[in-house]
C-alpha cells in the first residue's frame, strides 16, 4: 500500500491525541471522475460511479490497509531548545541530531515560530493512521455514530445536541461558509491511530 501524508486541524489533531477521532471526510476530486456521478455503488473490493446509463470505477486515492501519516502546526527547532522541558513532545531529526520538531496543538510556553501543517517533514509526524475502510458516499449522509466518530466532544451521542450540526459548523469552518451546502461526494475514512512516526512503525502493523 502507498504512504501518503494527511492534514488535520488544530482541534482534529485534539481529537487524534484524546482518543475521539476515528474517522475523516475528504471531498473527492475530478481525478476520480466523480463530480458527474448521481450514484455510487460498491461492487467487491471496488467502487462504481453512475450517471445514467454511463458506469466507470472510480480511482480513489485511499484503501484500507494504506497508511497515512499526520502533518500538522509545527516548528523546527535546535533539538537542544526544549529537551529537558516537561510535556515538550519533541521528535530528533534522524538526519541530523541538532535539529527537532516540536508540535503547536497543546503548546503553553513562549511561542517558537510556527510552520503551516504542509510543510512538516515526515520525519516529524507524530501519528500514523491505517485505514481499516473506505466508503464513498454524500457528505450530508453522515449519521449521528459518523459524526461522533470525527471527534466531536459532546459526551453523549443519544441526548443534547445533535453530532451531525458540529461536524456541519466543523465542515463549514475548514472549507468554507458554503461548503456544507455543496454536499461533495467524499471519501470517509475509518483508521486506527497510531502514536508514533511511520517509519517507527511496528513490523506487521
Amino acid at each position: 500500500m502507498t504512504d501518503r501524508p494527511i492534514i488535520f486541524s488544530a482541534p482534529m489533531i485534539k481529537a487524534l491525541l484524546d482518543g475521539r477521532k476515528s474517522q475523516t471526510r475528504r471531498v473527492l476530486t475530478g481525478k476520480s471522475g466523480i463530480a458527474a456521478a448521481h450514484s455510487v455503488e460498491r461492487i467487491g473490493a471496488h467502487w462504481i460511479a453512475c450517471e445514467d446509463d454511463r458506469r466507470w470505477p472510480l480511482r480513489l486515492p485511499y484503501a484500507p490497509g494504506g497508511r497515512l501519516w499526520v502533518r500538522e502546526a509545527h516548528a523546527l527547532v535546535p533539538s537542544s531548545a526544549y529537551r529537558m522541558s516537561d510535556g515538550v513532545a519533541q521528535a530528533i531529526d534522524p538526519a541530523d541530531a541538532d535539529s527537532a520538531c516540536v508540535y503547536r496543538e497543546g503548546w503553553e510556553r513562549c511561542a517558537p515560530r510556527w510552520r503551516p501543517s504542509i510543510h512538516m517533514p515526515r520525519w516529524a509526524s507524530r501519528l500514523t493512521l491505517v485505514v481499516t475502510d473506505v466508503r464513498v458516499t454524500r457528505l450530508h449522509d453522515i449519521i449521528r455514530g459518523d459524526a461522533m466518530a470525527e471527534g466531536c466532544p459532546f459526551s453523549n451521542m443519544a441526548a443534547g445536541p445533535d453530532p451531525r450540526e458540529w461536524f456541519r459548523d466543523l465542515w463549514n469552518s475548514i472549507h468554507g461558509p458554503e461548503a456544507w451546502a455543496a454536499n461533495p461526494w467524499v471519501a470517509a475514512l475509518t483508521f486506527k491511530t497510531h502514536r508514533c512516526n511511520i517509519d517507527k512503525m511496528p513490523e506487521g502493523v
